[in-house]
């Protein structure tokens, strides 16, 4: 028996800007309520994937090198690690972060990222909408800063999806997220001038860089909805098979 639960139980609605996205990425009830039980009862996991690569490639952009050799001491140090590990999960999850070092590296030269100036995070937006908590986590921070015009800001979100299911409506989750960015950091940020352009999602596997779109209203609209949904059904959401948190009725 686990020494601790391996479930985690929150009795007020709340998002991830993932969990969002993901919600209106849904095409049936069953799809929906799964996201609300994923959300509801979160499942702790003892490795969070690509940690070692995350902070690999935010720190590469937070420090504004430009050159990519400043990530080849990060990348030799994993490349010994992965020489002494044996094989197993801790193995595995070395291939996993080198091989997101490598398909950032390319990502980060097609989509030209390297024209933003972006400042270290993470930064945890926080905003309700409809009766739901979202959370938007900013891996990095972007500015944008000439002597002849105001200081513009935004932020950025990692997505680090390589699988085929990870990767599934990625296009339309990327969006989602740039523009949850965007309405978290004017939220949170009411004396400071946000831009949509500098509000993005980095899609590492699939080399694409995706700006919080122009016109939201539409897409606002649609968040709002799904959260109302959400909040009206979180109560009714049961527990997952296996289920060993703490008292949720």
């Amino acid at each position: 028996m686990a020494d601790t639960p391996n479930y985690k139980f929150h009795r007020s609605p709340r998002f991830s800007a993932n969990q969002l996205a993901d919600y209106l990425s849904t095409q049936t009830p069953q799809q929906r309520e799964a996201v609300i039980r994923s959300a509801k009862f979160p499942r702790k996991t003892a490795v969070v994937p690509y940690t070692k690569g995350r902070r690999t490639i935010c720190g590469f952009l937070s420090s504004n090198a430009g050159d990519l050799a400043a990530m080849d001491d990060d990348i030799e140090r994993l490349e010994t690690q992965l020489r002494r590990e044996p094989e197993g999960w801790q193995r595995t999850e070395l291939r996993r972060n080198l091989n997101a070092i490598e398909q950032f590296k390319e990502t980060f030269t097609k989509t030209r990222a390297g024209r933003h100036r972006f400042t270290p995070g993470p930064t945890d937006l926080t905003m309700m909408l409809e009766g739901v908590r979202i959370n938007v986590r900013l891996d990095v921070s972007v500015i944008e800063e000439t002597p002849e015009r105001p200081t513009y800001f935004g932020g950025c979100v990692l997505f680090l999806a390589s699988t085929e299911a990870a990767r599934k409506n990625i296009e339309d989750r990327s969006k989602t997220v740039a523009a949850l960015v965007h309405w978290g950091m004017q939220a949170s940020n009411e004396n400071v001038e946000i831009l949509d352009r500098l509000c993005l999602s980095f899609d590492v596997f699939g080399r694409a860089l995706t700006r919080a779109p122009k016109s939201v209203d539409r897409l606002r609209n649609n968040m709002a909805i799904a959260c109302r949904e959400a909040a009206s059904s979180w109560a009714g959401v049961r527990p997952p098979a296996g289920y060993d948190g703490p008292d949720w009725a």
